[in-house]
């Protein structure tokens, strides 16, 4: 072979050496930028709308097949957009970051721990790890269960957990969270009752000169919930209130009295004492305690009172569960009210309800509440008050929508309207109590 052949064939070996070595590296690049997780400050989950850079330790990315990416605070966000999107299939590629090594790893090949002691970004509270061998021994020091994806995106609800409008859940909300809400609420009764049947004017002056007509009472309300940890969440109702009764006369007419101003405040503690590995079942208690804030008057009749003028006492049961895309809560609590300086007292309480929610998406919520209660008669000076308490039993349609995410959080509006199921006054009262209420709510955690 002469020489010009040789220099030939090297030059040759040595530009397919060359190329090889730029294609490979070519490639590496393009996997390692692939794999990057790109977070900068002020980038919000496309699920929750929390800021990312706030739960680095926890952030996914995902790519769709029709070029849409997106990035999440963490494993439950993402898998609840994969489902959205129509599964696995509309993934062109995704990236979760290993909780030990803190390194994005292909969202395929890793390895899921739900139901730990710990709640890094969501519930239920999945995390994903580079290695089984780091699962497992996550596992054994914090609790939890390793699990397939293709389990956890059957599992996933495409809402963490529901809030009903008049029943308080057993599910908590993660250590941190905050949620604040303004909202306006009404209620009015216009039927005058005796018993479970209406009654007529005529048979109700018998005994006296003048019967309630009707009576409105509505409310602006601020509201703050926080998460004091995993499992105990604080809340606080400040109200600001106005009421209206319209009396009826004997001789003919109605006259009509109104009262405005601050109501009384109402905190509450929900403790969650059990929950299952998924975050499907839970368990607490509910503590609840009125402050006397608002104005109480003995001039004035019952139905125009800003407030009882005592303190109030409230404790229950609470169950919560989440099944495939509804949720259902229920609550047994009672209340007991104390007696105010005037000699009068509230009668007691108890209280029961049921909820059911269905979860289409992450951003919309419709469902169904039920809820009854029985008072027992108020008394004035130690003496029943012969026309208070009795059984109501109500229905109350409900719908949340998630409008924006911002500030770290996501702002939903919510509504209700609700009618009387039964009703069954002890001696003559207004009767048919309509309610409904529309608020908005922003939500993050800090």
């Amino acid at each position: 072979m002469n020489n010009s052949l040789k220099n030939v064939i090297c030059v040759i070996l040595l530009m397919s050496i060359l190329f090889m070595a730029f294609a490979f590296v070519g490639y590496a690049a393009e996997e390692k930028s692939r794999s990057e997780m790109h977070i900068h400050p002020g980038m919000e989950c496309h699920i929750c709308g929390m800021y990312i850079d706030h739960y680095r330790k926890t952030a996914f990315r995902l790519v769709f097949k029709d070029g849409k990416e997106f990035y999440y605070c963490g494993c439950s966000c993402a898998l609840r957009d994969i489902n959205e999107y129509g599964g696995l299939s509309a993934v062109r590629e995704g990236y979760a970051t290993g909780w030990i090594h803190q390194k994005p790893v292909d969202f395929r090949e890793a390895t899921y721990v739900i139901g730990s002691n710990l709640i890094p970004d969501m519930i239920p509270n999945i995390i994903a790890f580079q290695a089984e061998t780091d699962a497992e021994f996550f596992v054994a020091k914090h609790g939890g269960r390793v699990e397939s994806l293709e389990h956890l995106l059957a599992l996933i609800s495409p809402v963490g957990m529901t809030i009903p409008f008049r029943i308080p859940p057993a599910a908590t909300p993660p250590k941190g969270i905050f949620a604040t809400a303004v909202g306006y609420k009404e209620m009015r009764k216009d039927d005058l009752m005796a018993g479970t049947d209406d009654i007529s004017y005529d048979r109700a002056f018998e005994s006296r000169s003048m019967r309630p007509d009707k009576v409105t009472a509505k409310s602006t309300f601020f509201k703050m919930v926080y998460g004091l940890t995993d499992n105990m969440t604080l809340a606080a109702v400040i109200p600001h209130v106005h009421k209206k009764l319209t009396v009826r006369k004997k001789k003919g007419g109605t006259s009509s009295r109104s009262n405005s101003g601050q109501g009384d405040v109402s905190m509450s503690l929900r403790w969650r004492l059990y929950h299952d590995v998924y975050f499907d079942k839970h368990f607490g208690l509910y503590f609840g305690a009125s402050i006397p804030t608002g104005d109480y008057d003995k001039s004035l009749p019952t139905a125009l009172q800003l407030g009882k003028g005592s303190a109030a006492m409230t404790g229950g049961l609470l169950w919560s569960q989440h099944i495939g895309e509804f949720w259902f809560h229920s609550s047994l609590l009672g209340t007991h009210n104390f007696e105010n300086d005037d000699d009068f007292q509230y009668g007691d309480t108890v209280k029961a309800g049921l909820a059911l929610h269905y979860t289409p998406n992450p951003d919309n919520i419709i469902g169904v509440e039920l809820d009854g209660s029985v008072a027992g008669h108020s008394r004035s000076m130690e003496r029943d008050v012969h026309d208070s308490g009795g059984i109501g039993a109500y229905v109350s349609l409900v719908t949340q929508n998630r409008i924006v995410d911002f500030l770290g959080g996501s702002l939903s509006l919510r509504g209700m309207f609700g009618i009387p199921l039964y009703e069954n006054v002890n001696g003559i009262q207004l009767g048919e109590a309509y309610h409904w209420m529309v608020a908005t709510i922003w939500k993050r955690r800090f």
